[in-house]
């Protein structure tokens, strides 16, 4: 984890990670549609987890399964077991 932090706050395109940035990528889906906080909760990668959420992950962002149906990082963690 040290070595993705540290790329985290010394690549030059840092800026990019800017909450006010619209290319914001710690939140942003990857092509799968899923963020990735919610990917790492999901597999029960609590390092990871860890991670993004000190680099301010937003923890509300919603997976949307279908139309009537979403959830949230930690529903996907409690559901699948982690």
């Amino acid at each position: 984890m040290t070595q993705a932090l540290m790329i985290l706050q010394t690549d030059p395109k840092k800026n990019l990670r800017s909450v006010d940035d619209p290319e914001h990528l710690v939140n942003k889906k990857d092509s799968g549609g899923l963020f990735p906080l919610y990917a790492a909760s999901r597999n029960g990668n609590t390092e990871f987890v860890r991670l993004m959420l000190r680099v301010k992950a937003d923890p509300y962002q919603e997976f949307h399964m279908s139309k009537r149906s979403r959830l949230q990082s930690i529903e996907a963690a409690v559901g699948w077991g982690h």
